[in-house]
C-alpha cells in the first residue's frame, strides 16, 4: 500500500485521542511505514495481510486451522538394483 492512505487516515483524525489503525490485505511500502511513524504526527499502526491472517488464526475469527503432518519419501535406487 502506498503512503497516501496513511496520510489520509491521519488527516481524517487530526483531533484523534485514540490510536489510529490501518489494515490492508496486501503489504505496505517502505515509504508508508516511515510515514506511519513520522515525527510530529500522530502514529498510525499498520497491519499488513500476513499480520491480519495471523490475528484471524490466533483469535479464530472466521477461520479454522488444521495442522497436517507431511512426509518426504525418497527411493534409494541401490536397494532396488539388487532385486
Amino acid at each position: 500500500m502506498p503512503t497516501e492512505p496513511v496520510i489520509w487516515t491521519r488527516d481524517a483524525h487530526t483531533e484523534a485521542k485514540h490510536e489510529l489503525l490501518l489494515i490492508t490485505t496486501g503489504t505496505y511500502t517502505s515509504e508508508a511505514k516511515r510515514e506511519s511513524t513520522r515525527d510530529g504526527a500522530p502514529p498510525v499502526d499498520l497491519i499488513d495481510g500476513d499480520q491480519l491472517c495471523d490475528l484471524l488464526k490466533e483469535y479464530e475469527l472466521g477461520v479454522r486451522c488444521t495442522i497436517r503432518q507431511t512426509e518426504d519419501v525418497a527411493i534409494v535406487p541401490e536397494v532396488f538394483a539388487e532385486l
